[in-house]
């Protein structure tokens, strides 16, 4: 005991304290164990200092210490002994008092020292002696409780730390290579080192070529600064196999505040890692894909949307996170969407509708759109992930086949009548037509063949099937328009041409733009009737207007109404539909650059108008 220390405190062992006072004696509990009569009440009387309680039965749980006479001692003994045994590991203090008249108590109790007995005292002694013995033994029962709830914890911290589902590992700080001097079950399963195979290492054994040397640098420099540290850091398994590790580290300091270990935590995180590294490389291919998609909750509310839906629908999601996407659709279409979304997510099954959605620029196209159950992320609840395939082109091309099957058809069936009626005539009336009508019939008939073969060239010159991105430049409209005026005016000598407007203006328009003003005028000519008439155009370019319009104005002519509806449906029916395929080939050819084209009639006559998208000027 330190010379500092009162008489009435002793030394605990405990770190946080140091030394454990004495109980006080009011506070301490004597059970007496002696035979009633004039020797019981003395002993009373010596102990009345402390709360005396008599030894009836069991010993009462709330003892602190048993006081027993020689005489009592044999007949409970029993009883002491299995009092000690339910206190342990706590010391559960019996002291034996003997007449000194006993010779050597030591040699004859001494078989029951530890087991029934802890201290012998022979009697008489002074009331100080008796006290001081009972104190010393009460004392020795309080460290002992100190000690064994202290184990109690420690205990319980070793169970926790072994059944941890994460690593748990102890290094010595103070020793030079800082190893491992205890692990637990979790960082054996995580590792697939044994515990001899990993105490007594410094754990750097767990690293391989894949670990970051700047992970590792990082550990090091928090080690060496004695300073917690918490990384993700690619380690590998007994087998070889590599593993990502969230690894915290954290110093752990005694009384003086010196670091005496480290204590690190590991946990794998591979899954949850190359989780996240699948989902980037999804948001990538999410965000680069061309085709818009978005991420729906079950109320079509938009949870992501790409670029590509960002730009057709013109909405920044993001900005507005409870937007709905039938929030901003006509309300058919928005019933198309909400009911595949139910049938999804109830179901599970996977639903496609087509949508036909007029955009913000007014253009009108066509998705096929594919609803399915997005299984993607970890988010809770139940969301549907809409794929939309812009289909526009593929049913504008099935549209104008369509219309090309019919327009064609019903011109070749009337151009081929013409040539199979005129063929017949002559052949059953040869003998008696005159050569002038015999001319007259092989004059309709070359005339019958060369509008065939002009439509067919037509055609082909058009390459409906084009690509627009090779079938569109960016040229200067107006130069382009006097070259073609010059050219169809050495075709066409007595049609009147002129031009005005802007003196330049760039558009993108389609490779056959000067095919487009021939097959115009070629239209014009067929409904004069004649090579003779007036063709004016005009080119307008008025920012911030998106396109450069051209338009071409024909005095003096009208277009049927047939043809301007048609036109303007994009379809014919069987029994209303065009005399020609010129005005499709040229309404086609400038939708396939991104333009557009309008037929209607004013005072003067008939006018066409090309809608050429303007070109964007960049820095060479």
């Amino acid at each position: 005991m330190s010379g500092d220390r009162s008489p009435n405190w002793i030394t605990s062992g405990d770190s946080a304290g140091g030394a454990v006072p004495l109980p006080e004696t009011a506070a301490t509990t004597v059970t007496l164990a002696a035979p009633a009569g004039r020797d019981r009440d003395l002993l009373t009387t010596t102990l009345s200092a402390y709360e005396v309680r008599h030894l009836e039965g069991a010993v009462p749980d709330a003892t602190d210490i048993c006081v027993v006479s020689a005489e009592a001692f044999p007949e409970c003994r029993d009883r002491l002994r299995e009092w000690k045994r339910e206190q342990r590991p706590t010391m559960a203090p019996v002291l034996l008092l003997v007449p000194e008249s006993v010779p050597d108590p030591w040699s004859r109790y001494g078989d029951s020292l530890g087991r029934a007995l802890d201290g012998i005292l022979t009697i008489p002694s002074s009331k100080r002696a008796i006290r001081a013995r009972v104190d010393g033994l009460v004392a020795i029962r309080q460290y002992s409780l100190i000690a064994s709830q202290r184990w109690k914890r420690l205990e319980l911290y070793g169970r926790a730390m072994d059944n941890a589902d994460i690593g748990i590992s102890i290094a010595d700080a103070q020793a030079e290579d800082e190893h491992l001097i205890y692990v637990n079950q979790g960082f054996v399963d995580i590792t697939g080192y044994s515990l001899p195979d990993a105490l007594g290492r410094n754990c750097r054994f767990l690293q391989g070529e894949g670990t970051d040397e700047s992970t590792v640098a990082e550990i090091r420099t928090a080690i060496d600064a004695r300073e917690s540290v918490s990384v993700v850091i690619r380690n590998y398994r007994r087998d070889g196999e590599a593993f990502w590790n969230q690894l915290d580290i954290v110093p752990v300091y005694d009384d003086a505040g010196t670091v005496t270990h480290f204590l690190g935590f590991q946990q794998d995180v591979t899954e949850q890692i190359e989780r996240k590294r699948l989902l980037e490389q999804y948001e990538h291919v999410f965000e680069s894909v061309s085709d818009p998609v978005v991420v729906l909750r079950a109320d079509t509310t938009v949870v992501h949307a790409n670029a590509a839906a960002t730009d057709v629908f013109e909405v920044d999601f993001r900005a507005t996170p409870t937007t709905a996407l039938t929030d901003i659709l006509p309300s058919e279409q928005a019933s198309v969407v909400r009911r595949a979304c139910r049938v999804v997510v109830e179901t599970g099954r996977t639903q496609e509708r087509e949508l036909t959605l007029t955009l913000p620029t007014g253009q009108s196209r066509t998705f096929q759109v594919k609803f399915e159950h997005e299984s993607v992320s970890d988010s809770a609840g139940d969301r549907v992930i809409a794929i939309a395939r812009d289909i526009s082109a593929i049913r504008a091309q099935q549209g104008r086949l369509t219309v090309l099957d019919r327009v064609l058809r019903h011109n070749f069936r009337n151009k081929l009548t013409v040539v199979s009626g005129r063929a017949e005539h002559v052949a059953a009336n040869a003998e008696e037509m005159d050569p002038a009508s015999i001319s007259e019939a092989a004059e309709a008939i070359q005339t019958a063949s060369d509008e065939l073969l002009d439509t067919a060239d037509a055609v082909r010159q058009f390459h409906l099937g084009s690509d627009p991105d090779q079938s569109s430049v960016p040229l200067d409209v107006p130069t382009l328009v006097r070259s073609a005026v010059g050219d169809l005016r050495a075709v066409y000598p007595g049609v009147e041409f002129t031009v005005a407007g802007a003196p330049a203006a760039s558009a993108i328009c389609p490779a056959q733009l000067e095919l487009c003003l021939e097959q115009l005028v070629e239209h014009a000519v067929g409904k004069w009737g004649a090579p003779a008439g007036q063709v004016s155009l005009q080119v307008t370019d008025e920012p911030p207007s998106p396109s450069v319009e051209l338009a071409v104005r024909f005095p003096g002519m009208a277009f049927s109404e047939i043809e301007r509806s048609a036109l303007d449906a994009g379809s014919e029916s069987p029994l209303e539909h065009t005399q020609g395929i010129r005005l499709w080939l040229v309404k086609w050819a400038v939708e396939n650059a991104g333009g557009g084209l309008s037929v209607e009639n004013t005072d003067d006559g008939g006018v066409v108008t090309l809608y050429l998208r303007r070109s964007v000027e960049t820095d060479g």
